[in-house]
């Protein structure tokens, strides 16, 4: 993304402004970019809380009896 916003500048500054135009509309309309790492972070998160829920449930039906 930073390469393509650099790219743009670069237009601008040598007036193709049609061109870093449709550079800009690519950029906007790509995916947001999301890191192995941090896909693997939200997944263990996410498992985490289940988990915990999960156990609090247990404890309160436990407890019911």
């Amino acid at each position: 993304m930073r390469d393509l916003s650099a790219s743009v500048a670069k237009l601008r500054a040598r007036g193709d402004h049609p061109l870093a135009d449709q550079v800009e509309y690519f950029m906007h309309g790509m995916p947001s970019v999301d890191s192995e790492r941090r896909k693997l972070q939200r997944m263990l998160t996410e498992q985490r809380e289940n988990r915990r829920q999960d156990r609090d449930q247990d404890r309160k039906k436990g407890s019911s009896k």
